[in-house]
């Protein structure tokens, strides 16, 4: 079974919606993190590449991932644990591409 894409990366028509990512506070300096979003089983990371890296449970392991998502929450070292510890054990990697940040009070609206 292979994880769908993060709520934040779901595409509605050619757009691809980003809305629901939580920006990084990359608290011990420069980082390469942009967002992240926790999902149940799974972490999406947006790198300043724009390339946006799923991780989850199956692939990179529940632990790992657990550990991602409080390193995500408390704005320091995440950049550095995946390097580290995660290295290339993601489940999807998502390109980048037409981007539309969603407006506020802007409803999802099915097409």
């Amino acid at each position: 079974m292979e994880y769908a894409a993060p709520a934040a990366y779901r595409q509605q028509g050619n757009e691809v919606l980003e809305s629901a990512m939580k920006r990084y506070a990359g608290l011990a300096g420069d980082t390469g993190i942009i967002a992240y979003e926790p999902e149940p089983e799974a972490i999406a990371v947006r790198f300043k590449n724009r390339y946006v890296y799923i991780y989850d449970y199956r692939t990179t392991g529940w632990a790992k991932v657990e550990r991602m998502k409080q390193l995500a929450a408390q704005g320091r070292g995440l950049s550095t644990f995946i390097s580290k510890q995660v290295r290339g054990a993601y489940a999807r990697k998502i390109p980048p591409g037409p981007v539309r940040r969603r407006a506020f009070g802007e409803r999802h609206a099915r097409r």
